[in-house]
């Protein structure tokens, strides 16, 4: 029988960084990694036509703590750290409109087309940056941590009148009312609600009309800024499959053990307290720490014997919302589209483009997807991957994009998906395409339908959402995934949910496997064995008891 301090079970980015934290402290771990990986295969890419990997929603990695680059090392293994992007929104009645990384090129952009909107806009950089620094009150961005429900007040207490007034707003408004109160440009406000689209908006399952989805704004990438050392956030050079690769080396030579293609039978606890993992096969290894970076309905209605859980968390894990609502269509283009307005530098920079054309159409696909009905007009977020030279096959260069499509149901109240059903999505984002580029149709050569289904079989995502939970008043911050799970509280003893679907996840990736190996650390180590003073510590305690005496 084998005995670790901490077992891992998963090996996404959350895992790896705890792992990499966690053995850096001094603590031996071992991550188990199901059959083919599927934890970091949904974090690095889908593997496509031509053996090209077209990534998931969730491998685009537009936020990752510098931190934990330079406390880890990952530039030793080969990792860099990436430029932000400035997304863009093509529109059929607004056209063209690119959303600067610096502000100041924003306010000029913007001058252009109304006075009163770059105005508005400066005004709203400012309200955004007050709002993320009252956030970081609840949510400490350098470490994770969520606050206890006790500690609530006096934190909303230190934000001020003016603030508390700001967030209550902000916290109980629509993206529309908070954007159409400021701004006069459709196209601004469209493209504004876009970039939380792109992010992690588009795992709220609200729609832009909705009460407290204006809560979306501050998982704006673009709003996120340096910490006290300069640090922040911002991508990394490869995305995820690059950060997969140097936190897996980085953890090796920590000393983090890979148990690949391991079945869990059971994760066993005794008393309230876990005691370790039973494999396939009847290996069993003992821990009293374990961390699930899987997701956390399969963690705790399928690894554990839940009748023996409390019974009121397993109804609250099992009732948590996590309707999917993206899906992509991977193409495969001879040619780079022309779209009116955007150079060819901005779409081979794999930069966003969001078609839309504004708000109510927008709450018109949502409104479909609540009623389990493929919309008409889903917002579509178009990305440029790569050129391959097909030489080798007689065929000429080929284009590798994807669409993300959203407000997409994992389940169609009519009945499966069926052919016909997909052939019509694909038709219908190909329209969405031609639409701002016209001949797009001309230049494809192939097109792959990826659907909610498609994640659930191959990554084990119940429902096929991406980002863990729907995001609702009852299923945020401190209350994600549910308020049983609330600031990281577990029902047993030693156990650590890691998902996606944490509170911390929605501001930077790794941000979670910080936080957990954060609050292992901290708390008193526990083991069967116990761990005897080093000499010079059990000699000073002495003294010190000698001279309180």
């Amino acid at each position: 029988m084998d005995r670790y301090d901490v077992i891992i079970i998963g090996a996404g980015i959350n895992g790896l960084v705890s792992a990499a934290c966690l053995a850096k402290a001094g603590r031996s771990v071992i991550v188990l990694r199901a059959p083919g990986n599927a934890s970091a295969d949904y974090t690095a890419g889908w593997r496509g036509a031509d053996g090209f990997d077209f990534p998931t929603p969730a491998s685009r990695l537009e936020n990752f703590p510098r931190r934990l680059v330079q406390d880890l090392g990952l530039e030793g293994y080969g990792l860099r750290p990436g430029a932000m992007q400035s997304p863009a929104l093509v529109s059929p009645s607004h056209g063209a409109l690119v959303r600067d990384v610096d502000h100041n090129d924003m306010v000029r952009r913007l001058r252009e087309i109304s006075s009163h909107d770059a105005d508005a806009y400066t005004d709203y950089i400012s309200f955004i940056t007050r709002q993320k620094r009252y956030l970081n009150q609840f949510v400490d961005l350098n470490g994770g941590a969520m606050p206890e429900r006790r500690d609530l007040l006096p934190l909303l207490a230190s934000a001020g009148q003016d603030g508390m007034w700001e967030g209550a707003h902000l916290a109980a408004s629509s993206m529309k009312e908070v954007l159409g109160r400021r701004f006069q440009s459709e196209a601004l406000k469209t493209l504004l609600f876009a970039t939380t689209l792109g992010g992690y908006f588009g795992g709220m399952g609200l729609g832009p009309m909705a009460p407290t989805s204006a809560t979306g704004l501050l998982m704006d990438p673009c709003s996120l800024g340096e910490d006290a050392q300069g640090l922040g956030y911002g991508p990394v050079e490869g995305g995820g499959a690059a950060l997969l690769v140097a936190l897996e080396k980085a953890a090796m030579d920590l000393g983090v053990t890979f148990a690949d293609d391991t079945e869990i039978s059971e994760i066993v606890h005794e008393k309230g307290e876990v005691k370790g993992v039973a494999l396939e096969g009847g290996q069993f290894i003992e821990t009293s720490t374990l961390i699930g970076d899987v997701d956390f309905k399969v963690l705790f209605l399928s690894m554990f014997a839940w009748k023996a859980l409390p019974h009121d968390f397993v109804l609250s894990v099992a009732a948590s919302r996590n309707r999917a609502l993206v899906a992509q269509v991977n193409f495969v283009l001879d040619g780079l589209p022309e779209i009116s307005g955007l150079p060819e530098e901005f779409l081979r920079s794999g930069a966003p483009l969001f078609v839309m054309d504004d708000l109510t159409e927008v709450e018109q696909a949502h409104d479909a997807w609540t009623l389990h009905a493929i919309p008409e007009n889903p917002p579509v977020e178009f990305r440029f991957h790569g050129t391959k030279d097909g030489a080798e096959d007689g065929a000429g260069s080929r284009n590798y994009a994807t669409a993300y499509v959203y407000y997409i149901p994992g389940d169609l109240a009519i009945g499966e998906w069926s052919d016909e059903h997909k052939i019509r999505l694909i038709s219908t984002v190909v329209n969405r395409i031609v639409g701002v580029s016209p001949g797009f149709e001309k230049s494809l050569i192939d097109a792959k339908l990826v659907l909610p289904v498609d994640y659930e079989e191959r990554f084990g995502l119940v429902g096929g959402h991406l980002f863990g939970a729907n995001t609702a008043l009852d299923q945020t911050l401190f209350n994600r995934p549910n308020p049983e799970m609330a600031a990281g509280t577990m029902p047993l003893k030693g156990i650590y949910f890691a998902g996606p679907a944490t509170a911390e996840a929605p501001f930077a990736d790794g941000l979670t496997g910080l936080s957990v190996a954060q609050r292992i650390l901290a708390e008193p180590r526990r083991g069967p064995k116990t761990q005897s003073l080093p000499v010079q510590w059990t000699r000073a305690l002495v003294n010190r008891i000698r001279l309180a005496s």
